[in-house]
Formats: structure tokens, sequence, C-alpha cells
């Protein structure tokens, strides 16, 4: 792969990580300062917080299965740390570069094939 391949690559997955997981960190740690829910009772944030803060989890999941990971690896994202800056990263890392197709298929994925052909 070339340096400016790999550049774009990585410009790609920053701008995908900053989309999906990034913005949802921010609102679901600025969700407590919306007073028109502040009005309604802890309740009612803490729904919009759980709402917020999963919603990575589930475009992972969508995501997971195109690159050779299985949909429940999205919970992967709510381990604290490892979650957002390892296992996120290297979905959208796949993700970025999705038409060109540089990892190992998974055993599943291969069966899958096989009896498509057949």
């Amino acid at each position: 792969m070339s340096v400016v391949t790999r550049i774009l690559r990585t410009i790609a997955t920053i701008a995908l990580w900053i989309s999906c997981c990034g913005v949802s960190s921010y609102l679901s740690a600025r969700v407590h300062d919306i007073p028109a829910l502040a009005q309604h009772g802890y309740v009612v944030e803490d729904l919009v917080g759980l709402v917020v803060g999963w919603t990575p989890a589930i475009i992972l999941g969508a995501l997971a299965r195109l690159v050779s990971y299985r949909a429940r690896d999205g919970l992967m994202y709510l381990i604290p740390v490892y979650g957002p800056f390892i296992f996120a990263p290297t979905i959208l890392w796949r993700v970025a570069y999705l038409p060109r197709r540089d990892w190992q298929p998974r055993p599943g994925e291969i069966d899958m094939a096989l009896r498509e052909v057949v």
C-alpha cells in the first residue's frame, strides 16, 4: 500500500470515527445539560443518555458484518477504553478500505460463499 493511500485511508478512518463515536460521546456527556430534559427528571435524561451511548455499538454492529466481524462484535464498543479507541478504529479502518478488501475472510464467510456457489 502506498504512502498516499495509507494517509487517505487514515483520514477517512478518523472522519468515520468522529462521526460515529466522537459525536455520540460528546452528546452523551452533554445530555444532562439540556434544560428541557431536566424538567422531566432523571429518568428521561438517563434514557436519552443510554440511547445516545448505544448508538455507536449499533452502527458498528451493522458495519461489522461488512468487514468480516460478527454483528454482536459491535457490543465490544461498550468495553471502556478498548471499545472506542481500539475496536472502533479497527472496524472503521476496514470500512474506509472496503472496496479493496485486504483482510482474510472468516471461516463462516468461506462456508457461506461455498454454499452459494453450489
